[in-house]
């Protein structure tokens, strides 16, 4: 976070279980309404983790407008 420059206050790390997968995109929704990021860090997606994928396809669902640059 200090190498990117990144306020330690602006950013959110969230330790959500695979378990909670069904809810991301909900819970990243409701983050893009309350923040508005205009950047967004995921998990790669050549991962082979479960636990990551379901991150970056549901980061790439709710935040594709910002990922394209639009």
């Amino acid at each position: 976070m200090q190498t990117l420059g990144i306020p330690h206050d602006n950013a959110l790390v969230s330790g959500t279980p695979c378990a909670a997968c069904p809810i991301l995109l909900e819970e990243f929704v409701k983050l893009r309404k309350q923040i508005d990021p205009n950047m967004v860090f995921l998990p790669s997606s050549s991962d082979l983790h479960q636990e990551h994928q379901v991150p970056n396809a549901e980061g790439l669902r709710c935040f594709k407008v910002r990922l394209s640059g639009i």
